[in-house]
């Protein structure tokens, strides 16, 4: 019988162990934490430009993620960008942070801002889209919560997923 119960008991603690790792892993991993990231390319009549970027809130509601943009023209140019903040509406994220390294040195110290849109995978003809790169002062009060029209391309290769 002594048996018995102490295999119940530590039954019932194994159980309450894997529900509680069950419960922390969900916590930490799951939940609504919304996020944004992708890598693509696009054609422009200046050269070819690819970007990659990454912008995750945390449970605390800072943001954090980084983002790149190569553009091959005549001259190159190059800027990183340390993402402080997004914004997502539906399918579309609004990304901003400060230029940290760049090619052009005077870039270095402002805003970026850009936008994109998730238009899922697989549908025929349909792309995600980018916007440009925007820059703005680091006084200027411009993040991602900007709420102006924001024009975007389709990316032509590459992918870009939004989860609100």
């Amino acid at each position: 019988m002594k048996k018995r119960i102490n295999v119940l008991y530590l039954t019932i603690a194994l159980a309450m162990i894997v529900a509680a790792l069950g419960a922390i892993s969900v916590g930490a991993f799951g939940g609504n934490t919304p996020s944004a990231n992708g890598q693509g390319s696009i054609n422009e009549p200046l050269g070819l430009r690819t970007f990659s970027f990454s912008a995750i809130t945390k449970k605390d509601g800072s943001v954090t993620g980084q983002a790149t943009l190569h553009r091959r023209a005549t001259t190159l140019f190059f800027a990183k960008v340390d993402v402080n903040c997004l914004n997502i509406v539906g399918n579309t994220a609004t990304v901003s942070g400060v230029v940290t390294n760049s090619s052009n040195p005077e870039a270095i110290g402002l805003v970026a801002l850009f936008r994109v849109t998730d238009n899922g995978e697989g549908q025929g003809n349909t792309s995600d889209q980018i916007s440009l790169l925007y820059f703005d002062a680091p006084d200027s009060g411009t993040d991602c919560r900007i709420t102006e029209f924001i024009p975007q391309v389709p990316i032509e290769g590459g992918n870009i997923q939004v989860k609100p």
